[in-house]
């Protein structure tokens, strides 16, 4: 484990960031999931101190259809026909939105986008096509200076080959390591997003327990990621990325 960079987070800012910042390695911007982020923001959080990771949630125009009931919570939505905007889809008006994602993520220094998908989201070859074809774009926007990940969900979850196929492409492939062991282990870099544990896909009110946090530090150290980013989703996620770091020192 000393030898590699494991970076422990919060999905979102669960204090003042001037805390988190002196508390844990990294967060996973959370506000750029609902809306497009103003100017002074992005300055703001590009003003970090060096040594701390900022991740990026893509803009949630890319990823989640029109009818998602997110979309209620967006300022101003996005021009044009707003039936072509989600699903990953390589649609003008998604690419569109991608550029605007990629561009606010630069601007914050963020190292990480990640596009998380909703359960929904159709899983069959067609669509692998424009998922395939939406990653193209985005490596090819980042231009190298950012890592571009998945969180699949639903039925994608299950769809490894077609998942190798991005994977394959230079995307990362996320997913909750203690729901989800890792599916590609030699990847250069690994993100977990750890939603609570218990029968349904996200348990946010779960309390992770130290035999959890143990188990995971063992999927960690069997990877062969160079860097690693460890991000808790859930109510007690600032007390749980604690107790995981210092559960790394020790």
């Amino acid at each position: 484990m000393t030898t590699r960079l494991v970076i422990v987070g919060t999905c979102g800012f669960p204090a003042s960031r001037a805390k988190i910042y002196s508390m844990l390695d990294g967060a996973e911007l959370q506000e750029s999931f609902y809306n497009l982020l103003g100017k002074k923001t992005l300055e703001n959080l590009a003003n970090r101190p060096k040594n701390f990771h900022l991740t990026f949630k893509a803009w949630q125009a890319t990823t989640h259809p029109y009818s998602s009931p997110t979309w209620k919570k967006m300022k101003e939505p996005p021009p044009g026909d707003k039936t072509k905007y989600g699903w990953l889809r390589c649609t003008k008006e998604n690419l569109w939105a991608l550029e605007k994602t990629v561009e606010q993520a630069k601007d914050a220094g963020a190292e990480v986008i990640v596009f998380q998908t909703p359960p929904n989201m159709p899983c069959n070859n067609e669509h692998l096509a424009e998922v395939r074809c939406f990653f193209e774009h985005a490596i090819s926007i980042a231009g190298g200076s950012i890592a571009i990940a998945w969180e699949p969900r639903g039925e994608w979850l299950k769809a490894k080959d077609a998942l190798k196929k991005v994977f394959d492409m230079g995307v990362l492939i996320v997913s909750d390591y203690l729901r989800t062991p890792p599916m590609f282990p030699e990847s250069p870099i690994a993100y977990t997003r750890l939603h609570g544990l218990g029968e349904s896909e996200v348990n946010y009110k779960y309390k992770y327990t130290d035999e959890d946090l143990r188990r995971l530090k063992n999927i960690i150290k069997n990877l062969e990621s160079e860097k690693i980013y460890v991000m808790f989703n859930n109510v007690y996620m600032l007390d749980d990325a604690t107790r995981f770091r210092n559960m790394l020192i020790d």
